[in-house]
């Protein structure tokens, strides 16, 4: 689900909406894009990406939006994924890129809900100017059923300025052993049974 919203006004655009106003224009499964004008705000491009599986979820959330005036208030941003899981001894990773002109600042935060309550994984902000970057990283760990989300606050950049970036969560999945790891283990195993084969054959000699 993708949401946008300033003060009062909010729209949520789901995935394969085909609701006027509210129509998300990628029929890619788990991909939902949108743009429009929300209050003092152009939306040039909104996008929220599904990858990954449930088990290591990957969101990202791509954003470009305009101010059409000094007074334009807060814009807000959401992604959400639901029904993850079971993740019981992940990392949460949050990175954003971004650019925000004139005097705008860009907030984020990446959040869990596994019950009736959010609890923040990570955040960073307010960050400003022509090229931005952070980084994060906490323990993700929840069973199956829970929401992941992320959500992007810019501030009124001025009249006619821009804002924009890419957000990404993503629990990685758990590293395992490569090629050469693995053929080192196991000639290792292998001379270790042909040491204990010759001790044997000494002793039975004796």
């Amino acid at each position: 689900m993708l949401m946008v919203g300033v003060g009062s006004n909010s729209l949520h655009i789901a995935d394969g909406s085909a609701t006027a106003g509210a129509v998300d224009t990628n029929l890619t499964a788990g991909v939902i894009d949108w743009t429009g004008t929300m209050t003092g705000w152009n939306i040039n491009f909104q996008q929220g990406l599904t990858g990954g599986s449930v088990e290591s979820p990957e969101l990202t959330l791509t954003f470009d939006a305009t101010s059409l005036s000094d007074s334009s208030g807060p814009l807000w941003l959401y992604f959400t994924y639901d029904n993850l899981g079971p993740t019981t001894n992940g990392s949460a990773v949050t990175t954003i890129t971004g650019h925000a002109s004139g005097t705008g600042t860009v907030n984020y935060w990446a959040t869990l809900n596994s019950g009736a309550t959010w609890s923040t994984l990570n955040s960073g902000g307010p960050f400003r100017g022509l090229s931005f970057y952070d980084s994060s990283t906490s323990a993700l760990f929840s069973s199956d059923g829970y929401t992941l989300k992320e959500t992007i606050k810019i501030t009124n950049p001025g009249s006619d300025q821009s804002v924009s970036g890419v957000l990404t969560l993503i629990d990685p999945p758990k590293a395992v052993p490569d090629s050469g790891t693995t053929l080192l283990l196991l000639g290792a195993g292998l001379t270790g049974l042909g040491l204990v084969s010759r001790l044997r054959k000494r002793f039975n000699k004796a």
